[in-house]
């Protein structure tokens, strides 16, 4: 077996062992007695009806539209995926939203595809829903697949879901998620779209690789098997803060200075937790090995089959190596700044920058609002010109506010050689800052506590989801990011170690020679 199929199989397993459920909205769904049973299929009659034996001699009819939802639930079941099959009713949406994929009949209610439209909009109507990662497959018994995608197409790009149709003109992607169309056995459809007609128990498992297909790469591999590691892990992080523990969480919400505080502090020990099992699932499936390293590289060959890494030009395999092994004596240290190009073949640096911003800022959602503290980051108009700024305000002089406080802030600046630099996110830009540690630039500014938090919390801006805090003097003070605290810490504890530099006269010959 090959790199590349050895690499697909493991993909296919890692997804196997992520997805969980699916659920089928079909209102033509019949369930046949037992997986025993022998049934027979005749030719279609001009009714469009097919005749169905099975081996008890009773016989059922069975429309184009129709779907046997014992042989796919078996077949889901048989990839150890839950399946259920629903009728389009009101609870159907409620449902399916807790699936990962998403099986519609076109022809719903009246035999019309408005109410599919309309249901699929309902699925796709949230913020969140736009963006989960989800897999909707149309099944239907119509023979005009091409029409289907169309009237798919256009809904999706009214709704501003930015759709794009695959080079077959059939299946579509959009931000997130996928959404593929497939014809039932008794469908007639023409030769062009014949290797989409599929039997009932063919269907689970051409969704998973759809779905597979959604999370090719290096990166999407790590996070199924840490996302499926939380998933299967759930009952031991349960079991780790059971219910006969909260008497002690009870001290130790009582002895803290903040009470309110304790529920974060577990929040982040559970965040450990979760770790761990992640940790240990990665380890044990090495989503990244040798061969899905390889399978990714193969993709991103120029055409003489060679990686150029500024003047260096090295094949597969050294190009391989170089990525499990390190940097070696054909590329050093110095060329760091060509690897990511020579890889992709794309802008290095703006990929660069990306995955640095991802590394060291935390995700800071709306509930709670951000809070104005170590590692937070702003930027307010100082005589028209952007200010942009970094809070070294220690996380413990934040909180259990009263009255207007004065918070220190670095300046943001171009960075320069030999400065401490951080990447910020500008909207949908990413930008590089160097860290001003001379002291006598740093800012003060004064800011008023909420009432309730006893903290500086930033007030959300309905108009385009972003969030402001206001000084005493009514300045306004856009929040771009938070850094993690260990990233925030780290860069204080540089600042504390620059700051308490002795001085001393020594011999300046000694100190030259000494570098």
């Amino acid at each position: 077996m090959n790199s590349a199929m050895q690499s697909e199989d493991s993909r296919i397993n890692l997804v196997k062992h992520f997805l969980q459920t699916a659920v089928v909205i079909d209102d033509e769904a019949f369930m046949t007695s037992s997986s025993e049973d022998k049934i027979k299929v005749s030719d279609p009659d001009r009714s469009g009806v097919k005749s169905i034996e099975n081996d008890k001699h009773v016989t059922l009819t069975r429309k184009f539209h129709s779907l046997d939802a014992r042989l796919i639930i078996e077949s889901f079941t048989s990839l150890g995926i839950i399946c259920s099959v629903v009728k389009p009713t009101e609870s159907a949406l409620h449902t399916s939203r807790q699936a990962d994929i998403i099986i519609l009949d076109w022809l719903l209610k009246s035999d019309s595809y408005h109410y599919t439209l309309e249901l699929l909009m309902d699925l796709l109507a949230t913020k969140t829903d736009r963006n989960s990662l989800r897999l909707i497959a149309v099944y239907t018994g119509e023979s005009n697949l091409s029409d289907i995608s169309k009237n798919i197409y256009d809904k999706l790009k009214e709704a501003d879901l930015n759709p794009v149709l695959d080079q077959n003109h059939i299946d579509i992607s959009y931000q997130c998620g996928r959404i593929v169309l497939y014809a039932k056995s008794g469908a007639i459809i023409s030769d062009q779209f014949s290797d989409r007609q599929l039997k009932e128990e063919l269907i689970p498992q051409l969704l998973i690789e759809d779905f597979a297909s959604m999370t090719t790469g290096l990166l999407p591999g790590i996070v199924l098997a840490s996302l499926a590691a939380v998933r299967d892990g759930e009952h031991r992080i349960l079991n780790a803060f059971s219910a006969d523990l909260d008497s002690a969480f009870l001290t130790q919400k009582s002895c803290i200075s903040n009470p309110n505080d304790a529920e974060q502090q577990i929040v982040n020990q559970i965040a450990e937790e979760l770790r761990g099992l992640m940790d240990e699932s990665v380890a044990n499936t090495m989503p990244v090995d040798q061969h899905a390293i390889k399978d990714c590289l193969a993709k991103r060959m120029v055409s003489d089959k060679r990686f150029i890494f500024k003047k260096t030009e090295l094949n597969i395999d050294k190009t391989v190596s170089l990525v499990t092994q390190g940097l070696n004596s054909q590329l050093t240290d110095k060329h760091f700044e060509f690897l990511t190009k020579g890889f992709s073949g794309k802008d290095g640096v703006e990929l660069d920058k990306r995955l640095a911003w991802l590394m060291s800022f935390r995700t800071v959602y709306n509930a709670p609002p951000p809070t104005l503290w170590l590692g937070s980051v702003i930027v307010g108009l100082s005589d028209g010109d952007e200010r942009y700024l970094f809070c070294i305000q220690p996380r413990c002089d934040c909180v259990r506010l009263v009255g207007n406080n004065q918070f220190f802030f670095l300046p943001l600046v171009e960075p320069k050689k030999e400065m401490e630099q951080i990447v910020v996110r500008l909207d949908n830009n990413y930008k590089l800052f160097g860290i001003e540690f001379d002291f006598a630039k740093g800012i003060s500014l004064t800011f008023e506590p909420s009432m309730e938090h006893k903290a500086v919390l930033a007030k959300e801006l309905s108009n385009d989801g972003s969030f402001e805090y206001k000084d005493e003097n009514d300045n306004v003070y856009k929040w771009l990011g938070e850094l993690k605290a260990e990233c925030a810490q780290a860069i204080v504890h540089r600042l504390a170690n620059k700051l308490s530099r002795i001085a001393t006269d020594g011999s300046e010959w000694l100190r030259r020679i000494s570098k």
